[in-house]
């Protein structure tokens, strides 16, 4: 691609460089960037430039002001035109019933056809948690203050990787004659800081036993950091304050990538979407999947109750008529405490992203919504710059705003306990830790062997992904723990694998 003229002065035996853009930025008052020009090196320029064209490709330097202008109208949205998702949209999966076994069922025909995906949003780093490296490494016992106490000292990235082996494991078990074709495709979302070393952990770990044809990465976008009037900041003499553009950005990240494409040559019809830091997430959820198919949807998101009334946490409701996720503080302590007719709280749809999408969605309606200038959300932050710390807006796309357009939508109640249990905070904070994590999960898989009367006591145990998907096959397990607790002193842990 054409990006600089070159114009050599024969006499000065020197070459000076013009901005390809120059023109285009002055248009649209855009000139700033290019105030050091003069002052950089060849290659300075040659970055610079090739930030203005991904600003451009991105979102179109004409956009900018715009889109600042429509961030403060998101702010002063009327509350009172927000209403609680419809009953017939609502199903749930947290009690055992004839829907669910029915979910199941079709999810894991679907899985058998190879019709599945699963997509973790990978571009967080764990700084939150004073780590350095992409948070989906998190737990690896090989990788410098990465392991928290997980008994299988497996990354985040091997759980989930290990969880879809499972489930393809299930699938080939229930259709033989599709083994083959029994597969899940993986998709790692990543960002600039996480990209090349998520990639080179996948490939040192040989993809934790997926097939590397299986496994497709990709970046999530970026957006250039404003002063408030709509400038772009510089963040130095040749370089864009640049920033991701949040968990919305995977949309034309899975279109700009060529994924998309890759999704449809594979046949695939259906793509969960998690965050990484979810160690209770049932990656390629048969029951999830299932649940759109018999359903038809374009879009599903997985919801959980609010523990109760004040939890001051964003939940599924309608704006406008249209769904989308909505904070507690626009709904307001009274309208948070109304009830249905069976005393489940109206607005209590919480969201732990974990969400689905028809690939046909993702190739028509999501992409559409992504080009329109009022769905950005700007958020006020003291931004490095080349003239020191300014006032200004991060812009970033929610991945749910998109639902307000998909037809049609459906949200699926599921247990908090069973799959949500997030490592977001420090050891120093109450919750949301490596530790309480940690906690949940041997939780959990107590629960999974009581179910089978098997009581291990106070012991922190982990029951290794290759054994069981939700709790199923246990069976052997169960009969040999009796003898195997024999040799174990009273509270030592114990891996199940």
């Amino acid at each position: 691609k054409l990006q600089f003229l070159y114009l050599i002065d024969a006499t000065l035996g020197s070459s000076t460089m013009a901005c390809v853009h120059e023109e285009l930025l002055k248009a649209h008052g855009q000139e700033d960037v290019l105030r050091h020009w003069g002052e950089l090196s060849s290659d300075e320029k040659e970055a610079l430039t090739a930030e203005i064209t991904e600003v451009e490709a991105r979102v179109g330097l004409g956009k900018l002001a715009e889109i600042v202008k429509a961030t403060a109208s998101l702010v002063s949205e009327d509350s009172s035109k927000i209403e609680p998702p419809n009953k017939d949209s609502v199903a749930y999966a947290d009690k055992p019933g004839a829907d669910v076994d029915e979910w199941e069922k079709i999810g894991y025909e679907q899985v058998a056809l190879g019709r599945c995906a699963a997509c973790v949003m990978a571009g967080g780093q764990g700084t939150r948690l004073g780590r350095t490296f992409p948070k989906g490494i998190m737990g690896d016992g090989k990788v410098e203050g990465a392991d928290f106490g997980l008994l299988s000292k497996q990354s985040l990235f091997e759980i989930q990787a290990n969880r879809i082996k499972k489930v393809e494991a299930n699938a080939a078990a229930r259709y033989p004659e599709n083994a083959a074709t029994s597969v899940v495709t993986f998709l790692v979302m990543t960002s600039h800081a996480t990209h090349g070393e998520t990639q080179a952990f996948f490939e040192a770990n040989e993809y934790f036993g997926l097939k590397k044809d299986q496994v497709r990465f990709f970046f999530q976008g970026r957006m250039p950091c404003l002063h408030e009037d709509g400038k772009i900041v510089l963040k130095g003499k040749g370089q864009i304050a640049m920033a991701p553009d949040g968990n919305g950005g995977i949309y034309d990240g899975l279109k700009n990538s060529g994924t998309l494409d890759f999704l449809e040559s594979r046949g695939v019809a259906w793509v969960q979407v998690f965050s990484v830091d979810n160690i209770l997430v049932k990656v390629a959820d048969p029951t999830l999947y299932g649940f759109c198919q018999q359903r038809g949807l374009a879009a599903c998101s997985k919801t959980m109750p609010k523990k109760d009334a004040a939890e001051a946490v964003g939940v599924f409701a309608k704006r406008n008529g249209r769904y989308g996720v909505i904070e507690y503080s626009e709904i307001g302590p009274e309208r948070a405490a109304l009830t249905d007719d069976e005393g489940r709280l109206l607005y209590g749809a919480a969201n732990p992203a974990i969400h689905a999408y028809c690939v046909d969605f993702l190739k028509a309606g999501a992409l559409d919504f992504c080009k329109q200038a009022n769905i950005w959300h700007g958020a006020k932050k003291k931004i490095p710059s080349v003239d020191g710390d300014v006032a200004g807006l991060k812009l970033e796309l929610f991945i749910f705003d998109a639902f307000s357009v998909a037809e049609p939508f459906g949200l699926l109640q599921v247990d908090r306990g069973t799959e949500f249990s997030a490592i977001k905070n420090s050891e120093d904070k109450p919750r949301d830790t490596p530790k309480t994590a940690q906690a949940d999960l041997s939780r959990l898989h107590k629960s999974w062997l009581a179910r089978h009367g098997v009581d291990v006591g106070d012991r922190q145990i982990e029951i290794h992904p290759s054994l069981s998907y939700a709790g199923e096959g246990l069976e052997e397990v169960a009969k040999q723990w009796p003898e195997v607790a024999k040799g174990l002193a009273e509270g030592q842990p114990y891996l199940f694998r």
